[in-house]
């Protein structure tokens, strides 16, 4: 993956690009409207009582529509936002910092966390004991990577119900590559892999992947 940097007074945003897939990380900056916003993307976003809500969606939809255009942003019942009536996938994911945003011709999907959570804390939530057992697991990002590895997967798999233990595995980490394979037990019961990627930085981790639509685990 190719990676790009633009520089904007003291803000930065980073664009990767490899195999059709495109994704976009940049700030969360305080303004709550940008001129890239479609009337809709406005009413929506002041519907939101909430001012670091606002930001956020004034950024992620800012990468939408310099990216993808104008197409109509919807969402799924699992509350996914999609583009209406576009063959281009999108995701999304942000920080009270960043957003996250991926675009590709196959179901995608992103998620990016700060490293100063405590993941600790939920470790028990989302670990599983074949996880734990990883030669990485030692590692310092182990858990701000797995953490992100079961969001992507759940948002991928576009299903509510899932467990991040028992449904959405890690099976192989190269941290070093930011190399990830990721699982889904699908509704058959039969796990599917993934391969996902992962850009480490001090601050964030952020975890993507994508996936050709037959490969993607069926929805009940």
């Amino acid at each position: 993956m190719t990676a790009r940097t633009d520089a904007a007074d003291d803000r930065r945003e980073q664009t990767y690009e490899t195999d059709g897939v495109l994704l976009v990380i940049a700030p969360v900056t305080d303004a709550e409207t940008s001129a890239w916003l479609t009337d809709d993307d406005r009413s929506c976003i002041a519907t939101l009582g909430n001012a670091r809500r606002r930001r956020e969606q004034t950024a992620w939809r800012s990468i939408v529509r310099r990216k993808a255009g104008t197409v109509p942003i919807a969402y799924t019942p699992s509350g996914a936002p999609f583009l209406e009536g576009s063959d281009l996938y999108i995701g999304v994911s942000h920080t009270a910092s960043e957003a996250a945003v991926i675009l590709s011709r196959r179901p995608c999907a992103v998620d990016i966390e700060c490293t100063g959570r405590d993941f600790r804390r939920v470790a028990p939530r989302f670990v599983a004991p074949e996880e734990a057992a990883l030669p990485c697991s030692g590692e310092e990002l182990f858990l701000p990577v797995l953490w992100c590895v079961k969001e992507t997967l759940y948002k991928f798999s576009g299903r509510k119900e899932l467990d991040l233990r028992a449904d959405l595995r890690l099976n192989r980490a190269d941290l070093r590559t930011g190399t990830l394979t990721g699982a889904i037990r699908g509704t058959d019961g039969m796990w599917r892999e993934f391969p996902m990627h992962a850009i480490l930085r001090e601050d964030a981790v952020c975890v993507w992947m994508a996936a050709d639509a037959a490969d993607r685990p069926q929805l009940p």
